[in-house]
């Protein structure tokens, strides 16, 4: 049985943003990704509207992207979306989990946008919209690029912000992470922002989506056999320390 866990948030970063090796300012873009997305709410426009200054600070584009609400009332709807019933009821029938299966499918129904919209041989940042972007964001996966191509080349996911203390998985550089595959549902906690291959989305990802097993970081985390997910060290985006701290998920689960 899928067991419901508290989403805690990581520790904002310090205001100060640290810099990344390379010297110098730079108003290039990165060739990791084209499009930029931003999970959020309607009912919570300033989420997005922080989201939004903090981008275009960082020459970024950002798009916005309409969660995903459940409601008690919507369960029914849930098994034919590929979300079984031990993800919103436990064994004496209570509701659980409706705030992260809203998480869930609005990861995949972006994956699905992507698939239909966006150039396969592109990636596209995808964050949620409580991270804290600075602007030497370029700047820091610019410097990071030849170390990716050069031990990370068969990404399919770049994660530049995970709870660190639940990190498993192999160094295979300075500043890349390749995460195991666990079936714990202790390691690896996280889906806060990052880069995804457009075609891994056809190839890889989507196909594992297709039936919801556990919340989306810890979901994915199964699947780390299937799909190369690295994770940056040090992290490129951090919890925002104005509303990172303030989960939207637990918000909703508490309801």
């Amino acid at each position: 049985m899928v067991k419901s866990r508290k989403y805690t948030r990581r520790r904002a970063k310090p205001t100060k943003p640290r810099r990344s090796r390379q010297k110098g300012g730079t108003k290039k873009h990165t060739n990791l990704f084209k499009d930029a997305y931003t999970i959020t709410l309607p009912s919570h426009p300033y989420r997005w509207e922080e989201m939004n200054r903090q981008a275009k600070e960082a020459g970024i584009h950002l798009q916005k992207w309409n969660g995903v609400v459940i409601k008690k009332e919507d369960i029914h709807t849930l098994p034919q979306l590929g979300v079984g019933t031990t993800n919103f009821k436990n064994r004496n029938g209570n509701i659980i989990n409706l705030g992260v299966i809203g998480a869930y499918l609005a990861h995949r129904n972006l994956y699905d946008h992507i698939m239909k919209t966006a150039d396969d041989t592109k990636a596209t940042f995808i964050s949620e919209d409580d991270i804290h972007i600075t602007p030497d964001f370029h700047e820091k996966l610019l410097a990071l690029e030849d170390e990716i191509q050069a031990h990370a080349s068969d990404w399919d996911m770049l994660f530049l912000d995970k709870n660190t203390p639940t990190i498993q998985g192999k160094k295979v550089s300075e500043h890349l992470i390749k995460l195991d595959k666990d079936m714990t549902a202790t390691k690896n906690w996280g889906i806060w922002s990052y880069i995804v291959r457009n075609a891994s989305i056809r190839s890889k990802i989507r196909p594992c989506m297709e039936h919801m097993i556990d919340v989306p970081d810890i979901h994915l985390a199964k699947f780390a056999d299937k799909i190369n997910m690295y994770v940056i060290t040090p992290p490129i985006t951090y919890g925002h320390p104005g509303i990172g701290a303030k989960s939207i998920v637990t918000e909703l689960e508490s309801k």
